[in-house]
């Protein structure tokens, strides 16, 4: 059997900023944190949400009133700015080689 921790990787590193009272990126998440996350028995650790979100896939979610009724609903002081639209609406992906 294969475990795979998921993480919606905008959630925790908004919440990692507010831990360490500074923003966080993935580039530099902190040593202890990736130890907290990678525990015995995982076999991947899989960060949802990574890529650049596509335009079109926020405004078809801003659109989307029994979404957003149903978001106002758990979140009564929801606002524009709490949606960031879908982590599996792509923008685009992006080959990147660093040399």
């Amino acid at each position: 059997m294969t475990v795979i921790h998921e993480i919606n990787t905008r959630v925790w590193l908004s919440g990692l900023s507010e831990r360490y009272g500074r923003r966080v990126t993935l580039g530099d998440v902190p040593g202890e944190v990736w130890d907290e996350v990678v525990l015995p028995g995982l076999d991947t650790v899989w960060l949802m949400g990574v890529w650049e979100r596509s335009p079109a896939g926020l405004r078809i979610a801003l659109h989307d009133e029994s979404l957003m009724a149903s978001l106002r609903a758990a979140l009564p002081d929801l606002t524009e700015a709490d949606i960031a639209g879908s982590p599996y609406c792509v923008r685009n992906y992006v080959e990147r080689c660093r040399r």
